[in-house]
């Protein structure tokens, strides 16, 4: 796991809406709609030179269209009853759009709009999927939702973050991704008082992609605390989340309450490794607060266990408005599905 850039992270996080977080249920009698707050502390030179946050937006933003499946028609388009809308409307660089499942076997997974008709939408499909008649059937309902940029989370000409000449001056955030190889690959991104770049490239990135599943790192280094908001609607459906195989997966806490590891679902992931021993299980990462370290945690086959100590760690919990660094060792990848831990 590579961790070398990704040093202290401290974080509040606070959910307003009609939704407590929580470990038992919660019921609301609509879709809540609210936001959350994240505070990265001010960095406090000489000895804190710099604050982190390990971050997810677990809330969507609010959809053009919600509809019904009429056809499917290639391999990766199909036709929605009852839709009239602008050709190419939600195919934009600067406004990309999902294709969220809502019902369907595959309820819960999102994959991003590459062209539309009036009436007919074309996806990306996900990795190791060559078929959209595997995710979709006629009948189904989807919804088109905005997906999240650099330029919406975190602001365009004039961020939220602290700008910088490099990324050696500036506030950085990382995705992680996977370089040509399929190896573990940090992306390092800052705003040059311009626009979004990423280190090693001049290209502007204010409209790269942040998916809903994807955690985010941001390191801080202003001597001010800076809060991001984020707003949207209450997932009000199981998620799914695509595990990268052999490697890892920066995975975002879908839910907007906290969740328990064992609640969490991934031990029950297929091709999830489980081991008396962290040497040769699979593994998730939480960042400690108090010891600034990533905790590793792996599951024996009957409860998670932290490395290094023998006691029960099934109520760890993963927070609201975080992220966790899953380790695979099984070559190909996965999906993890993760029921609502709340009552909509």
């Amino acid at each position: 796991m590579k961790t070398k850039a990704l040093q202290v992270l401290t974080m509040t996080a606070v959910l307003v809406a009609w939704l407590s977080p929580c470990r038992a249920q919660t019921t609301a009698n609509t879709t809540p709609v609210g936001y959350i707050n994240v505070t990265i502390p001010a960095a406090t030179p000489p000895t804190i030179t710099e604050q982190s946050v390990a971050f997810s937006v677990p809330l969507y933003n609010t959809p053009d269209f919600q509809g019904t499946v009429a056809s499917l028609d290639s391999v990766n388009s199909f036709t929605l009853t009852g839709a009239s809308f602008t050709a190419g409307n939600f195919a934009t660089t600067s406004a990309p759009r999902g294709v969220r499942i809502i019902t369907g076997t595959q309820q819960g997974m999102l994959f991003l709009v590459s062209a539309n008709t009036t009436n007919q939408v074309t996806v990306v499909l996900p990795n190791g999927v060559t078929d959209i008649n595997t995710l979709l059937a006629v009948g189904n309902t989807i919804q088109i939702v905005p997906v999240n940029t650099f330029g919406s989370l975190f602001g365009t000409t004039t961020p939220l973050l602290m700008t910088g000449a490099s990324a050696n001056d500036a506030d950085v955030v990382y995705l992680l991704s996977k370089d040509g190889s399929g190896n573990d690959q940090w992306q390092t991104y800052f705003h040059n008082g311009t626009n979004w770049r990423r280190a090693g490239s001049g290209a502007d990135q204010t409209n790269t992609i942040i998916y809903p599943d994807e955690g985010v790192f941001i390191v801080h280094r202003g001597t001010s605390s800076v809060t991001l908001t984020m707003m949207g609607a209450v997932p009000s459906t199981s998620e799914q989340t695509g595990l990268f195989g052999s490697g890892s997966t920066f995975l975002a806490n879908r839910f907007p309450v906290d969740v328990q590891l064992f609640n969490s679902g991934i031990q029950d992931s297929a091709g999830w490794v489980k081991s008396t021993s962290a040497n040769t299980a699979d593994k998730v990462y939480l960042w400690d607060t108090i010891t600034r370290v990533w905790q590793t945690y792996f599951h024996n086959g009957t409860n998670w266990r932290r490395a290094g100590t023998g006691a029960n760690q099934n109520t760890t919990v993963i927070k609201a408005g975080t992220a966790v660094v899953l380790y695979r060792s099984a070559a190909t990848g996965t999906a993890l599905v993760q029921p609502l831990p709340y009552t909509p």
